[in-house]
């Protein structure tokens, strides 16, 4: 049997496509830095990397807090249902004070998670770099690895997506247990 507090699979696909779009541009960034199995500046590439993290701080703030919308929205209607009794006024105290702080601390964590794909991106591909210089590594392996960081960085962004969605939803339904002394809850 299905649980009343089911997994939001539409802000799960929303957030998966726009970290995947990150995915894509790193991609694009590492491609303009490599050459065969070689960076040519890894300095460049990280700093270009770093430059990207940082930029993608505000608007990693605007996508996560619409995906916690998304997800307390959802975890509320099936709340809401489930509560049917309670009193308006109770149920709407509780749904400020369980679940504000829960999101805020749940934004925080993600904005850091995204941030972290362009560093994890040019970390990987300078390390692939340096396997290859140090002879550990033939030159067609390394660049073929180089080549598949684009879809290595999307692949993680498809499971932060999934985590977080899921880790949104459980601490989300967390807080509104606990505010009402629930000792468990699904």
């Amino acid at each position: 049997m299905a649980s009343k507090f089911s997994h939001p699979k539409v802000a799960e696909r929303r957030f998966g496509v726009e970290l995947r779009k990150v995915a894509r541009i790193v991609g694009g960034m590492l491609r303009s830095h490599i050459e065969g199995h070689t960076v040519r500046d890894p300095r460049k590439m990280q700093e270009a990397m770093r430059s990207y993290s940082e930029a993608l701080g505000p608007w990693a703030e605007k996508l996560t807090a619409e995906m916690i919308r998304a997800v307390s929205l959802t975890n509320k209607k099936a709340f809401e249902k489930a509560t049917a009794s309670l009193g308006a006024n109770m149920r709407t105290m509780m749904e400020e004070t369980a679940v504000g702080g829960v999101a805020k601390l749940l934004q925080h964590r993600q904005v850091e998670l995204i941030k972290s794909l362009p560093i994890e991106a040019g970390e990987r591909a300078q390390k692939l770099a340096q396997e290859a210089a140090m002879g550990g590594r033939r030159a067609d392996e390394v660049a073929e690895e180089l080549s598949r960081t684009e879809a290595v960085t999307e692949s993680r962004a498809t499971l932060i997506a999934r985590t977080e969605i899921a880790k949104a939803n459980a601490a989300i339904t967390q807080a509104r247990a606990e505010f009402v002394g629930a000792t468990n809850y699904v």
